[in-house]
């Protein structure tokens, strides 16, 4: 660049600099929110605005120094050029190894063609309202990416459902996450083999709930995959520093309950490092430290940035609160194993991992002693630590969307385990068993969770045709304006409760529909039966109402304008037909 473009650079950065920094002040500020509110004629959160105000000032102000070191010192372009090779190098080995990238695509098109063919949404509350509205609302939970990320995927302002596409979108993302574990954990050395014992890092049963998403699912998908990138750098100091900040930020702005696999994928890198690649204590020091600093770092900043204050409403409680993690701890690993039930997938899970065990001590360049320290201690912290930051908080949901972390983790170990396979020995085969029933039964289990989706639909729109036809019946034409409350819900279809009997997590990964009264009101809205519309409610689920229908299914009261509807869940017998006695 030469001189008169670089001072065209450094004027146009300073002015860049003086437009930014009024932002940072309270009173421009509180000058934008007032100017908002007149044009939208209406009240918009000040306090979160103004604070995502001085959060994208900052940062603007950030990338124009940086960017300005990079153009004018020596330094700085030399780290630049340095960090491009670096990701230029990482595209060349996808070149390179593109045959294994589509046998993971196609690996996960087949695990997922269940879940996509069912086509059905994931929780009515999350993904109806988007539908049928064209909301988007991330940006509610500082998911900036979600929020600019939807307009160029949807190619609108608003989002319509264009699922599958979106699944196709997260299925690539999650392919690239286990072609990235391969090459991290093997060296860059793939086989179908390694291929098919990554599975469990997508197609593990928790993660399912996120991939299901027709408006999420890409974004969830992105936070998996991008917290792997920056250990793809661990040759080279600055890139891994560089990458480790903006990909931990990226994912803080995508979907933050990914935010433990950096975590536990530093510290499998860790043993990786000390026991098999016998790295001097200076560089494992360095290695440690930097990837607690950067994880440290970018979270507070991302936090001190974008959060404005902790909330503590009855969706979570974003509160930092340290004495919280033992607690949290508990109820986070007795709901992973509860969860899983008696199922294949938790018995291989935990063989995969003895196993992985066995095979780090027989196979570590370190001593025996020291090689059963760094293990135990490795997958003792890591284990917990799937969750993430929210371990800290004062009260994180415990769903299966927030525990993308453990499948990945079983994931790693499985690609650790077949990585550390040396011999033709029992060990070899049965670890090879053992990954490969692992990767099956997940499969066999994202067959089942679709078609448990599917009949799950079915079911919510027979009971919701035979509601709408009823609750038509019994609303006055005259009436406009109507409350609905609703008490109890539907249930499961017959094969959704039988797989809830082998995974228990069933019953907070595929949605009831008629649940909750929002839950059922949107999926009414969804049937085209009502609108919904903005003013107060009243409870009055308690109200003796006079009964103006009851059938197996439900029942429905009303006064005026209100009506209580009062779901039921068949439970007839019947005599099994074997043979008909004469009478």
């Amino acid at each position: 660049m030469n001189k008169k473009a670089k001072l065209s650079v450094f004027v146009l950065s300073c002015l860049a600099v003086l437009c930014l920094l009024p932002a940072l002040l309270p009173p421009v500020q509180n000058a934008a929110v007032s100017f908002v509110e007149t044009h939208k004629n209406d009240d918009i959160n000040d306090v979160f605005w103004k604070q995502q105000m001085f959060a994208f000032a900052s940062l603007g102000i950030i990338f124009i120094i940086i960017l300005n070191l990079v153009l004018f010192t020596k330094k700085g372009y030399e780290t630049f050029q340095q960090i491009k090779n670096d990701f230029l190098r990482i595209l060349e080995s996808i070149n390179k190894n593109k045959k294994y990238l589509f046998i993971l695509i196609g690996l996960y098109s087949l695990g997922y063609f269940s879940i996509i063919r069912a086509n059905f949404w994931n929780f009515a509350i999350d993904d109806l309202p988007r539908q049928m509205e064209g909301s988007r609302e991330w940006v509610n939970f500082y998911r900036y990416f979600a929020e600019i990320g939807s307009i160029f995927i949807h190619t609108s302002m608003n989002v319509f459902d264009i699922a599958p596409l979106t699944q196709f979108i997260a299925l690539i993302l999650v392919a690239l996450a286990s072609f990235f574990a391969i090459s991290i954990f093997a060296d860059n050395t793939f086989s179908i083999k390694l291929c098919i014992a990554s599975l469990p890092i997508a197609l593990f049963p928790y993660f399912l709930s996120n991939y299901s998403y027709r408006y999420d699912s890409p974004y969830m998908a992105l936070s998996l995959c991008i917290s792997i990138v920056p250990f793809l750098f661990t040759d080279n100091l600055k890139t891994y520093i560089f990458a480790s900040i903006i990909c931990l930020f990226i994912m803080c702005t995508s979907y933050q309950a990914s935010s433990g696999i950096y975590i536990f994928t530093a510290i499998l890198v860790f043993v990786k490092l000390s026991l098999f690649e016998k790295k001097s204590a200076k560089d494992l020091f360095i290695f440690t430290v930097t990837s607690v600093l950067c994880y440290a770092f970018t979270l507070l900043l991302f936090s001190a940035l974008f959060i404005e204050q902790a909330q503590g409403g009855s969706y979570v409680d974003e509160s930092l609160n340290i004495s919280k993690i033992i607690p949290n701890t508990v109820t986070y690993l007795k709901a992973i194993f509860s969860g899983l039930g008696k199922s294949s997938v938790l018995s291989f899970s935990i063989l995969t991992v003895i196993l992985f065990f066995i095979l780090s001590i027989t196979n570590s360049k370190a001593s025996k002693i020291i090689s059963v320290l760094v293990i135990t201690l490795a997958i003792l912290v890591s284990v917990p630590f799937t969750f993430g930051s929210y371990l800290a908080l004062g009260r994180p949901e415990f769903i299966p969307r927030t525990f993308i972390g453990i499948g990945v983790f079983v994931g790693f170990i499985s690609i650790f385990a077949m990585v550390l396979i040396k011999n033709n020995g029992i060990l070899r085969i049965v670890t090879l068993i053992s990954c490969f029933c692992l990767s099956y039964s997940t499969l066999a289990f994202a067959f089942a969770f679709g078609n448990a989706q599917y009949d799950q639909k079915e079911y919510i729109k027979f009971r919701g045709t035979i509601l709408a036809q009823d609750l038509s019946e019994c609303i006055s034409p005259s009436n406009e304006v109507i409350e609905l409350l609703f008490v109890n819900d539907i249930g499961y279809a017959p094969s959704v409760e039988v797989l809830k009997n082998t995974y228990p997590l069933i019953s907070k990964a595929i949605d009831k529909g008629f649940s909750g009264d929002r839950e059922s009101e949107f999926v009414l809205e969804s049937l085209n039966l009502v609108s919904l519309k903005e003013k107060p409610n009243h409870n009055y689920k308690n109200a003796d109402y006079p009964v103006f229908k009851e059938t197996l299914y439900h029942k429905i009261q009303g006064l005026d304008n209100r009506y209580l509807i009062t779901f039921k869940v068949p439970r007839l017998k019947t005599i099994k037909t074997r043979s008909f006695i004469q009478e």
